[in-house]
């Protein structure tokens, strides 16, 4: 079993927690929750074969669909200083994971690549590496695509006050939604995606897209007829497009084996960033079994 991991959503999902945790007043929290998130990963699973894959800063979907993430890029114009000083060191923080952590660490399978994101590597990983097994660390519903035998995602719910995570498989998805993962590009191509602000034909949901897949809506409807426009099969064949995964042309990954991870690495990094905790006995023991640090 080998993970995938969505650096940006990881890294993201540090953004507010440890907010307070800096190294010669630059802050490092999303750096020291990434590493805990990937030695919970690593041991949760009992493998240290992980795959990183970064979001390029550029997007090859904004030349199909100029509109594509429009509100993300126009939001800055609107944001307080503070909010723009933490998008900053957000940023610093996930090039500084990429570009200088993993590699410190020995991580051979670290990918991003100029035009396109995160997601496209994930499938791209999946595809061109047939025969593994894989859990895709990620909270992208677009992931969903790449469900089948052998691939799972990993989510997380609430039990109680706390909350536990679970491989969501093939089968989960089928029985939540009705459709097939591969009929779930369909779903986003009809109904568009809010994330991603890809507007889908007007009038056409999720529920209202999985039922026509389904063959459930009636040709009277006018949601029926909205899919059946010209208008609609336009709408449709430009969002086919985006939804995708991978975008066209994205580079096939072939993984090369992560057979260890480096001890002198993840002590450097340690001591760079004033990471005590992890350079505990007691704890660095664990890292080097968990990851197999050599």
């Amino acid at each position: 079993m080998k993970i995938i991991i969505d650096g940006n959503a990881l890294a993201h999902k540090n953004k507010h927690n440890l907010k307070g945790l800096t190294h010669e007043e630059q802050q490092v929290g999303i750096i020291f929750g990434f590493l805990n998130q990937l030695y919970k990963l690593a041991h949760d699973y009992n493998t240290h074969d992980i795959a990183f894959t970064w979001d390029s800063a550029k997007s090859l979907r904004q030349k199909l669909f100029p509109a594509y993430k429009e509100k993300r890029r126009t939001l800055k114009e609107t944001k307080t200083e503070e909010d723009l000083a933490i998008d900053q060191a957000t940023y610093h923080q996930i090039d500084l994971l990429y570009e200088e952590v993993l590699p410190t660490l020995g991580a051979v399978n670290n990918y991003k690549i100029s035009g396109f994101e995160g997601d496209d590597l994930i499938a791209s990983i999946v595809y061109a590496n047939s025969n593994d097994d894989f859990i895709i660390a990620t909270g992208d519903e677009d992931m969903y695509q790449l469900l089948q035998e052998g691939v799972f995602i990993r989510k997380s719910r609430k039990v109680g006050s706390k909350k536990e995570y679970y491989l969501y498989t093939y089968e989960m998805f089928r029985a939540e939604y009705g459709v097939t993962p591969l009929e779930w590009i369909d779903v986003k191509a009809l109904a568009g995606c809010h994330s991603d602000e890809v507007p889908g034909i007007k009038g056409i949901g999720e529920v209202t897209a999985i039922k026509y897949l389904k063959g459930e809506l009636t040709p009277k409807s006018k949601g029926y007829f909205a899919i059946k426009s010209q208008e609609g099969k336009e709408i449709y064949n430009r969002n086919l497009k985006l939804v995708r995964l991978p975008l066209h042309n994205c580079p096939e990954l072939v993984l090369r084996p992560q057979k260890s991870f480096s001890i002198d690495g993840f002590i450097h990094i340690c001591q760079m960033f004033d990471f005590q905790y992890f350079l505990r006995k007691e704890i660095l023991d664990k890292w080097k079994k968990v990851l197999n640090l050599k």
